[in-house]
Parts: structure tokens; C-alpha cells; sequence
């Protein structure tokens, strides 16, 4: 069985946030640095955007992003860079929240036949990874979970989802 499953839920946690620390404190570093360096100019606004596409926030996301950030500095008369990067930050927590009334999570009163979820993402992100711990959680819950392997970049991916697939206990098609 993968490592991952035997961890307890405050281990996973810590696990994750210590994983993710390196690039976390290199990306809100280089905005913190861009924000701290300058004022804010149109140059300053075009770096934090090129920062977020780079960093595969998404075109129209980082667009959304900048303009909602340059209106927040506006409205609240922000002036220092670490006023900005706060209400940066509150931004990006506040646009992962689910919309009013919505779950992140199928409402299994709603669902009457399979219910698909589709992974994509770019290379080296973890997406198989991700899909075996979503697979584990669903089949912890009692629900019956078929993986489909349709990775046409990386010939090891269906490979690799066969093998996690057979630890944690659920049928992979590829």
C-alpha cells in the first residue's frame, strides 16, 4: 500500500506543507520582492502577471487576478508592497473558496449513473499520484472507483496507474 495511506491526516498535512514549502517561498518571494522593489507602476503589474502565468496560474486567471488586485489597491488607498501582497493572498484563498451553495465534492444525491472526473494538468505535477489518493479516498467511502488511463505523453503513466491501482485495491483500464 502506498506510504501516503498509512500517514494519519495531521502527518499528511505536514507532509504536504513541508513538500510544498521550497516552491512556495520562491514564488510569493519573487512577487513579495517585485512588490517590495518598486512602486506600483505598469511595469510592477505586467511582472506579478508574467509571475502568475509562469507559474501556470492561467492567462484569463492571472488577468482576473491583477485587474481585481490593481482595483483592491484603488478602492483601499494600499501603498506598500506588503499591504498589496496581503490582499494578494486573501485573493488567491478567496478564489479557491467554492461559489455560495456549491461543493467541491459530487452531491450523491445528484448522482444517478458513473460520475466522471477528468485530470489534466502539465507534466511532473503529480496528477497520477493525485488520481490513486482521489481513488483511495472514494473506495474508502464505499463507492466503486475505475481508473482510466489515457496519459498519451508519458508511456509509464499508464504503467504507473496500473501499479497504484493494484495497491489500493481498484481496476484500471488503459
Amino acid at each position: 500500500m502506498l506510504r501516503f495511506f498509512k500517514r494519519n491526516r495531521q502527518e499528511n498535512i505536514e507532509h504536504t506543507r513541508d513538500a510544498v514549502q521550497p516552491s512556495r517561498e520562491r514564488w510569493f518571494g519573487r512577487i513579495l520582492s517585485v512588490l517590495k522593489s518598486s512602486k506600483l507602476d505598469d511595469a510592477v503589474w505586467e511582472e506579478l502577471e508574467e509571475i502568475l502565468i509562469s507559474s501556470d496560474v492561467g492567462v484569463d486567471t492571472s488577468l482576473r487576478i491583477i485587474e481585481e488586485l490593481k482595483d483592491t489597491v484603488k478602492e483601499k488607498g494600499l501603498e506598500s508592497g506588503e499591504e498589496v501582497f496581503e490582499s494578494l493572498k486573501d485573493s488567491l484563498v478567496a478564489g479557491m473558496e467554492p461559489e455560495d451553495g456549491e461543493s467541491l465534492w459530487m452531491d450523491e444525491t445528484e448522482v444517478t449513473g458513473p460520475y466522471v472526473i477528468l485530470m489534466v494538468g502539465v507534466n511532473g505535477a503529480g496528477k497520477t499520484t493525485s488520481i490513486a489518493k482521489l481513488a483511495h479516498h472514494f473506495t474508502q467511502e464505499g463507492k466503486k472507483v475505475i481508473l482510466g488511463a489515457a496519459d498519451t505523453f508519458r508511456a509509464a503513466a499508464a504503467e504507473q496507474l496500473e501499479i497504484l491501482g493494484k495497491q489500493i485495491g481498484v481496476d484500471v483500464i488503459s
